[in-house]
């Protein structure tokens, strides 16, 4: 009854809801993505990854580790929610710690999601250490 009513009232104000066939696609927008990211082995994301790791692990956890080797890089996934969402590269790789213990990885990258919308954004997950919980502590919300 109530959707019935929106309905109406929309119609009535000239606005029309897209559906599931007729939202624009992310690469028809006024401004488009271009699903150019970088590759899930790109020296510039591992050392993002590193370098923001050991800043994060210092200052905020008050925690020495930092990062000795990232090794076993794959892509897990690239837009797996189609072409009208933000693009996105799933990758999942091995990294060793300064402690010598071997973790899984997952991170991402998000286009426009660097500082002020510029170039790229990486989150990334490391098992066992998800300290704050943010990607369920298993890190399987940094998976597609």
């Amino acid at each position: 009854m109530k959707r019935s009513a929106l309905l109406l009232i929309l119609s009535l104000l000239g606005v029309t809801p897209l559906n599931a066939q007729e939202r624009l696609s992310a690469q028809t927008r006024e401004y488009p993505y271009t699903a150019q990211l970088p590759t899930c082995e790109d020296g510039g994301v591992t050392g993002l990854i590193a370098s923001r790791f050991t800043s994060r692990e210092s200052e905020f956890w008050g925690s020495d580790l930092t990062v000795n080797e990232i090794s076993k890089i794959e892509e897990t996934g690239f837009r797996p929610n189609g072409a009208d969402l933000i693009p996105r590269r799933y990758c999942s790789a091995t990294i060793v710690l300064s402690d010598l213990k071997k973790r899984r990885i997952d991170y991402f990258l998000t286009e426009g999601a660097g500082i002020i919308g510029w170039n790229y954004g990486v989150d990334w997950c490391i098992s066992g250490l998800d300290r704050s919980y943010a990607y369920d502590g298993l890190c399987r919300a940094a998976r597609p």
